[in-house]
Formats: structure tokens, C-alpha cells, sequence
């Protein structure tokens, strides 16, 4: 059995997606809304930020080399929910 090929340019623009994602909540905050708490979590919006964006490495061993490229994404778009940035 053959494993379907790895979709390179869905990846890509997956983190491109997340990329300007990023710059957008970012630009948009204010330093009381860096400070301000999330949703879910004890930590602030700048925490978050912060960890959304060096705190992904974290790999299982049953990962594919798929999986591995798209987890920050989806570990991005998780912690994105509990944003309060805006409001």
C-alpha cells in the first residue's frame, strides 16, 4: 500500500494563513490588551502570543512527516480561540 503524497502547497499556505493570522492580532493590540487574561488560561494575550508561536515542538512517535508540519498550525489555530485581543 502507497501513502498519499504529502500536499506541500496546502501546508504552505497553511502557514502563510497562520503568518498573517499572527501580524494581524499583533498590530491590532493595544498594551492593555497584551495585558489583558484568555480565555481558558491563566496567562495573558502576550503569554499566549508568545507561546503560540515557541511553544509547539512538542511530537508524538506516532506522528507522520505530515503531521509534523501541520501541528504549529493547528496548535496556532487552537490557542487563537482563547485570544482576547479586540475584546
Amino acid at each position: 500500500m502507497t501513502k498519499p503524497a504529502v500536499d506541500r502547497c496546502a501546508i504552505a499556505a497553511e502557514f502563510e494563513g497562520a503568518r498573517r493570522r499572527l501580524h494581524e492580532l499583533v498590530d491590532s493590540c493595544t498594551d492593555e490588551g497584551f495585558e489583558r487574561p484568555t480565555h481558558g488560561t491563566r496567562w495573558t494575550n502576550e503569554q499566549l502570543l508568545f507561546h503560540m508561536v515557541f511553544g509547539y515542538p512538542f511530537f508524538t512517535p506516532v506522528m507522520t512527516i505530515e503531521d509534523v508540519y501541520r501541528y504549529p498550525v493547528r496548535h496556532f489555530d487552537f490557542h487563537d480561540r482563547q485570544l482576547t485581543i479586540g475584546g
